[in-house]
């Protein structure tokens, strides 16, 4: 049951977007219901069978014998994200672009904005976040779901930093 647990959350943290990722967790790993599955994801219990099912499609094509499923290397990952902070941090679409893939999205919970792909995501980032005058974010590395993290602070009105969320 553990190698199982353990090979089914390594292939989803490595080969599924992030919607696919939750729902196949919380139902492979967790033994969640669809039903509690889309009440949580705030989404239908039809999209949660769809998301399970092409979850399921994507990892059987990858038909990926369990020693090719070995753990990351957490220096690289941390390096990358190091990387990645003090890329965005700073603004800089260019670095950003260096550190990160092609399928690159960002998601904004509770807002129904989602943007997939550099072409899409950095100019994004370009005109409405690293424009605007009040742009100071500072990002701390951690992990979240067992892959790297940041979390944001953003100054208030007296300088203290408050949370302001959470880049995976």
């Amino acid at each position: 049951m553990r190698e199982s647990v353990q090979l089914a959350l390594i292939a989803a943290l490595r080969y599924l977007p992030v919607r696919h990722r939750a729902a196949f967790l919380l139902r492979e790993v967790l033994s969640w219901s669809a039903a509690e599955i889309a009440e949580t994801l705030d989404i239908s219990v039809a999209a949660v069978k769809s998301l399970l099912q092409r979850s399921r499609n994507r990892l059987d094509e990858l038909d990926l014998p369990a020693q090719q499923l070995t753990p990351p290397d957490l220096a690289l990952e941390r390096a990358l994200l190091d990387r990645y902070i003090a890329a965005f941090e700073a603004g800089d679409t260019s670095a950003i672009r260096a550190v990160i893939h092609d399928d690159f999205s960002l998601e904004a919970v509770p807002h129904p904005v989602w943007f997939k792909g550099l072409h899409v995501c950095l100019p994004f980032l370009e005109r409405r976040a690293f424009s605007t005058p009040d742009w100071a974010v500072r990002l701390l590395p951690t992990r979240a779901n067992g892959q790297p993290a940041a979390a944001g602070y953003r100054p208030d009105a007296s300088g203290t930093l408050r949370a302001e969320g959470l880049w995976c």
